[in-house]
């Protein structure tokens, strides 16, 4: 009797190793995964602020342009003429 108790703990004892064994490999394809996830993030990441500097570096420029000030002292003057008509 004593022989069937010590194979039902065997089986029972080798059923929690396999059901972790399990579990850890389904862990480690979920960390691998977010992992992944993670990398292309921080790359979209890089990728945004690189176009967000471009963007600034244009918007300084534009804003520092003749066109842009020539554009901006007509719309002044247009409504300071709008002002004094009214």
């Amino acid at each position: 009797m004593k022989l069937f108790d010590w194979l039902g703990t065997l089986k029972s004892r080798n059923e929690d190793i396999t059901s972790d064994a399990l579990r850890i490999a389904a862990l480690e394809a979920a960390n691998k995964a977010l992992k992944a996830d993670n990398q292309k993030l921080g790359e979209a990441l890089a990728t945004m602020k690189l176009r967000n500097l471009v963007l600034e570096i244009k918007h300084g420029k534009l804003l520092k342009s003749k066109e842009y000030t020539t554009g901006v002292k007509r719309l002044a003057a247009i409504a300071k003429y709008r002002r004094g008509r009214a």
